[in-house]
C-alpha cells in the first residue's frame, strides 16, 4: 500500500509549488546553493536587481557579479559555511545566520548593494545539505550612510577648525559632556582631562547652585562673560542654547575670546580721553579740517577753546567756516605749494596771520598734519600765537640795525684812519735814509697790513647771522666765487650736483677761505676737489686739495682763533659760521698727501633738485 507515500509526495509537490510561488513573486532575491556553494536556483527577482536573467545570473562566476573586496568577503564566508556542511554533523541548536553586505556587478555596468543573508539547509536527520539566501538591495540605505557620514566628517571638521569654542554640557549634572580643540585652547585643557569635569571648575565662575542658565533662569545670548583658563580669567562673549542628541537634553555653549579686544577698547578710550584732554587745555588753538575733492584745505569739523579766543569768533561761526577763510589773504595764495608739501612729507610748518573778527591780525605759526577718522583722512593744524615772538624779533632786529650801524661807522673811521697811516708810512720810506729806521717802517708796514687784514676779517664776523637763512644752491655759488678768484695752474672740481643747503648766505665766505688756504699753504697743491655724500646722519660735503696737507699736532687747535696768523682766524670764522647754521667741520686728511675739510650736513638743512 502505497497510499501514504503518495500523499507525502503529492504535500511536497504543494509545498514545492506554494515554496517557487512565494520565491518568484517577493521582491527579495532568493537563491539555493549545493554542499559545494554552487547555485541551484535563484529567483526572478534577480532581474530587478541586476539585469541578468535567472539563467544569465546562474551561469556567472562569482567573481564576474561580485567587486573584488566583496568577493574576498564571500570567500571567507564561503569557507566558514563549506566547513560547516563538511562536519555533517546535526547541530541542536541552529547556529545564527551569516549576514553579509555585497556590492554587485549589474548588467548595464553600474554597481548595487544588497544585504546577504545565509543560512544552512538541514536535512530530516538535521544533517547540512546546503545554503539558502536571501538578498536584498540596500543601495539606497548604503547611499545614506555614506551621505550622512559625510555629513557628520564635514561637520566635524568645522567644529573642529572654527575659532569659536564650543561645549556640550550636562544641564542636571553641570558635567562636560565633550569640547572641540579652540575651546581646549582657550581654557588651556586638553580634552581627556576637560571631558567629566564639572563645568563650575573650568569654564564659567558661578558656584554651584548659581548657575546663570539652570538655576537663575538668564538667557546667555552674546553676552559679555568670564571664561576661567589656567593663565587666568579671560573675557568672551558667549552664547548657551539648548540642544537635543539621541533624545537627552543639553546645553551647548559657544563662545570667542575678546579679551584683546577689550584691552585695546580700554586703550582706545584712554587714548581718545588724553586726546580729548590735550584738546581742551591746549594753549595752541587745535583745529580739525576736511580736504576738498581738489586737495585743498575745507570745512573745519572741530576746534578748541583756544581757537575761538584765537579767531574772536563762537564756536558755532568758527565751524561753519574754511580753514583759509579765517586766515588773511596771504595764506591761500600759498595754499596750494603748502598742501603739496604737506603731501609729500605728511607735515608741515609755516607762518601766517589769523583774521580776527574784530579786523586786526594775529601772526600764527600753524604745525599741520594728517589725522585719520572713521576711515576718513582729515588735517590736524595746532595754531599758536607768535605776536610776543615777532614784536620781540622786531626789537632785536632794530636794535642790531643800529649795532650793525654803529660797527659800520666805527669800522670806516678804523679803516680810514689805518689807510692814512699806511699812506704816512709809505711817503716816510721816501725820506729816511737810515737803514735802522727802514727796518722800523717796514715792519710796522706789516703789522699795518695785518690790521688791515684783520678788519676786513672782521668785516664779515660782523655780517654772520645779519642775514635770514635761505636755500643756498651750491653749484651755482661755487661757480662764482671761482669765477673771481686767482688760482693760477690749480685745477677745481666741482661735484655737488644740483645740492641746496639753507644756511646763512655768507657760506660763499667759507668756501672763498679755503680757496685762500690751499694758495697760500698748499704749496705744491695742483687739484682740488669738492663733493659730497649722504650718510645716515646726513650729508658730507668734502673739500681736498692735492698740497703739503696739516700736521696730525696741529689738527686739535686747527679751527682755535691764533693771534697773528692770519689763517688761524679765517678757519675760525669758518667754523662759527657752519656753526650758527647746525654745520660742523673737521679736517681729516693725511699729512704729506694734502688736506680734506669734511662738512657735516645734518638732515632736514639739504636737499638735491629743487629750484622752488
Amino acid at each position: 500500500d502505497i497510499t501514504d507515500r503518495k500523499r507525502a509526495e503529492a504535500a511536497v509537490r504543494e509545498s514545492e509549488r506554494h515554496y517557487h510561488l512565494l520565491a518568484d513573486n517577493v521582491s527579495d532575491v532568493i537563491w539555493t546553493a549545493g554542499r559545494e556553494m554552487d547555485l541551484t536556483y535563484i529567483s526572478p527577482s534577480v532581474t530587478a536587481l541586476t539585469g541578468y536573467t535567472p539563467e544569465e545570473f546562474l551561469r556567472l562566476k562569482a567573481d564576474e557579479c561580485l567587486t573584488p573586496d566583496s568577493f574576498q568577503r564571500l570567500i571567507a564566508s564561503r569557507e566558514e559555511v563549506l566547513a560547516r556542511i563538511g562536519a555533517g554533523q546535526p547541530e541542536t541548536v541552529p547556529p545564527a545566520p551569516q549576514v553579509l553586505e555585497l556590492e554587485y556587478r549589474c548588467k548595464n555596468g553600474s554597481t548595487i548593494w544588497a544585504e546577504v543573508v545565509i543560512s544552512l539547509i538541514r536535512g530530516s536527520e538535521g544533517e547540512p545539505q546546503g545554503v539558502i539566501g536571501v538578498t536584498r538591495d540596500i543601495t539606497e540605505r548604503k547611499l545614506a550612510e555614506a551621505a550622512l557620514k559625510n555629513s557628520e566628517e564635514y561637520l566635524q571638521t568645522i567644529i573642529n577648525g572654527v575659532q569659536t569654542g564650543l561645549v556640550i554640557i550636562d544641564p542636571r549634572t553641570h558635567t562636560i559632556i565633550d569640547v572641540n580643540p579652540a575651546a581646549e585652547r582657550m581654557i588651556g585643557v586638553g580634552r581627556d582631562k576637560l571631558i567629566g569635569s564639572i563645568c563650575h571648575k573650568y569654564i564659567c565662575p558661578a558656584e554651584a547652585g548659581s548657575c546663570p542658565v539652570t538655576d537663575l533662569g538668564q538667557a546667555v545670548d552674546n553676552s559679555e562673560r568670564t571664561l576661567i583658563t589656567v593663565h587666568g580669567p579671560r573675557s568672551i562673549l558667549k552664547t548657551v542654547v539648548p540642544a537635543e542628541f539621541s533624545g537627552e537634553q543639553y546645553l551647548l555653549e559657544s563662545f570667542i575670546d575678546i579679551t584683546d579686544r577689550k584691552r585695546a577698547e580700554e586703550r582706545l578710550i584712554e587714548s581718545e580721553e588724553r586726546f580729548h584732554l590735550i584738546f581742551r587745555n591746549s594753549n595752541d588753538a587745535i583745529y580739525l579740517f576736511e580736504i576738498t575733492a581738489s586737495g585743498m584745505p575745507g570745512r573745519i569739523v572741530d576746534a578748541n577753546e583756544v581757537a575761538v579766543l584765537q579767531t574772536g569768533l563762537t564756536k558755532e561761526n568758527l565751524v561753519k567756516k574754511t580753514f583759509l577763510e579765517i586766515h588773511t589773504h596771504e595764506l591761500p595764495t600759498k595754499s596750494r605749494a603748502i598742501m603739496m608739501e604737506l603731501l609729500t612729507k605728511g607735515q608741515i610748518r609755516f607762518e601766517t596771520e589769523v583774521q580776527r573778527r574784530d579786523g586786526t591780525k594775529l601772526p600764527v605759526e600753524v604745525s599741520a598734519q594728517f589725522a585719520k577718522l572713521n576711515q576718513k583722512t582729515y588735517v590736524i593744524a595746532i595754531s599758536r600765537d607768535i605776536s610776543r615772538r615777532k614784536r620781540e624779533e622786531r626789537a632785536l632786529r632794530i636794535a642790531n640795525q643800529k649795532l650793525q650801524l654803529m660797527n659800520i661807522v666805527a669800522w670806516h673811521d678804523i679803516q680810514n684812519k689805518v689807510t692814512g697811516l699806511r699812506g704816512y708810512v709809505e711817503l716816510s720810506k721816501d725820506l729816511v735814509t737810515d737803514e735802522t729806521m727802514k727796518k722800523f717802517i717796514q715792519s710796522e708796514e706789516e703789522a699795518l697790513k695785518v690790521i688791515h687784514q684783520q678788519l676786513q676779517y672782521t668785516k664779515e664776523y660782523q655780517e654772520m647771522g645779519v642775514h635770514p637763512q635761505e636755500w643756498v644752491n651750491l653749484h651755482q655759488t661755487l661757480r662764482m666765487i671761482l669765477s673771481l678768484a686767482e688760482l693760477g695752474s690749480i685745477q677745481v672740481i666741482v661735484d655737488v650736483g644740483d645740492l641746496e643747503v639753507y644756511c646763512d648766505p655768507v657760506i660763499a665766505k667759507v668756501f672763498s677761505h679755503l680757496l685762500d688756504n690751499t694758495k697760500i699753504h698748499g704749496k705744491k697743491a695742483t687739484r682740488i676737489h669738492i663733493s659730497c655724500r649722504e650718510t645716515p646722519d646726513g650729508l658730507t660735503l668734502a673739500y681736498e686739495d692735492d698740497g703739503v696737507g696739516i700736521a696730525d699736532e696741529q689738527k686739535k687747535e686747527l679751527f682755535m682763533r691764533n693771534v697773528g696768523t692770519t689763517t688761524g682766524f679765517s678757519l675760525f670764522f669758518i667754523h662759527d659760521l657752519l656753526e650758527v647754521s647746525e654745520m660742523t667741520i673737521r679736517e681729516t686728511g693725511v699729512c704729506g698727501q694734502g688736506v680734506r675739510f669734511e662738512i657735516g650736513i645734518p638732515r632736514g638743512i639739504y636737499r638735491f633738485g629743487r629750484n622752488d
